[in-house]
């Protein structure tokens, strides 16, 4: 197996994308950006999911898709920077919300992890005409492996920032903890649980923590995935510590991995630096998938 291991220190100096985009000269780019609407994409049973798709060639380069992380939605800076990024290299790129996220309509009471997961294979199936490379970050790394494993024929490659495969058990368990006995209760009842963490507000449900498990992926089996892999990881990321990461150069199959450490980065990975260097493994994907 080739493997390479990058260690990254950012730099201050780093302009954001945004400014080297501000500094475009075309108009009829920055209008194009402008004008990218929002659809809904039918899923199954009649379900329904937001997306945005920023047309690109697709004749010379695989479509780039973001897959967002549990509780985060496709206005977050990480998807609207990729999305400016592939658009000026005339790139196809799609960013979604599955079920129940942003506008996708959905109710947290009764939604199950496998409606994420196939939220994420209808986008594949119905939108991507040719190729894909997945951009994952924390969860949605690990329903790009799957995804990967599901359209081998279509997913070319995966950049995996702080992926959190099979986590949802994991960190139910862990905010349980943080949780008080009438809350506990509700849990044991089968209730949906608001909390805050950080800033940001998450759910728990039992049932969608039990569920979960029918869509881990065995740790006891390679990940049958031979297509080129980059895995970005902060090394202060507190939810998503940088060793267990580095676990999947083994797990997964292929011998076209490349890991990255950024000695100060945290589990977001959304500081202007940072998408600097993502935005980088990107293009170098990119590069090496060219279709013609």
């Amino acid at each position: 197996m080739i493997c390479r291991m990058v260690f990254s220190r950012a730099s201050k100096t780093v302009p954001s994308l945004i400014h080297i985009f501000a500094r475009e000269q075309n108009s009829t780019f920055r209008h194009f950006i402008r004008m990218a609407s929002s659809k809904m994409l039918t899923v199954s049973d009649g379900r329904q999911i937001e997306y945005v798709l920023t047309k690109g060639d697709t004749d010379l380069h695989p479509t780039v898709i973001f897959v967002s992380g549990y509780m985060s939605n496709m206005d977050g800076s990480k998807a609207k920077y990729f999305e400016e990024f592939c658009a000026r290299k005339n790139v196809e790129y799609i960013r979604f919300n599955v079920e129940a996220i942003g506008k996708s309509p959905g109710n947290l009471e009764t939604i199950q992890f496998v409606h994420w997961v196939e939220d994420c294979y209808a986008v594949i199936e119905k939108l991507v005409k040719r190729k894909a490379i997945l951009i994952g970050s924390s969860m949605g790394g690990w329903i790009s492996m799957k995804s990967a494993l599901k359209f081998p024929d279509k997913v070319t490659g995966v950049i995996l920032i702080a992926p959190a495969l099979n986590f949802i058990v994991p960190y139910y368990n862990e905010m349980s903890t943080k949780c008080t006995k009438e809350q506990l209760n509700r849990l044991d009842a089968g209730e949906l649980v608001m909390l805050l963490e950080g800033d940001l507000e998450v759910f728990l449900r039992r049932d969608f923590a039990t569920n979960s498990r029918q869509q881990e992926i065995d740790p006891k089996q390679p990940i049958d995935f031979t297509g080129p892999v980059h895995i970005i990881q902060g090394m202060k990321d507190s939810h998503v510590p940088y060793k267990s990461t580095m676990k999947l150069i083994d797990w997964i199959k292929s011998d076209k991995i490349d890991y990255t450490l950024r000695k100060n980065g945290g589990h977001r990975m959304s500081e202007p630096e940072d998408l600097l260097l993502i935005s980088r493994a990107i293009d170098n994907m990119l590069q090496d998938l060219k279709i013609k």
